[in-house]
């Protein structure tokens, strides 16, 4: 996990908070607001793992149809 994957989960976290009504924002405890954060980092890298996947999928589909020429050694 990256530190930019990290301070953006950090961010929502607390645009989250913000949101919040002072009154309920305070009867949410800290280690609530870090599990939040947890799932959204793993959310995010969940999300890079399927995006690398199509990535080498397309690669992999592009080097099948390409033509490789023979050099009659």
């Amino acid at each position: 996990m990256t530190d930019e994957t990290q301070s953006q989960a950090e961010k929502i976290v607390e645009i989250f908070r913000n949101s919040l009504d002072a009154e309920v924002r305070d009867k949410i405890s800290a280690a609530k607001y870090e599990e939040l954060a947890l799932m959204i980092r793993e959310l995010v890298s969940q999300v890079h793992r399927s995006a690398a996947d199509l990535v080498d999928e397309v690669a992999r589909q592009l080097r099948m149809k390409t033509d490789r020429p023979e050099i009659g050694l």
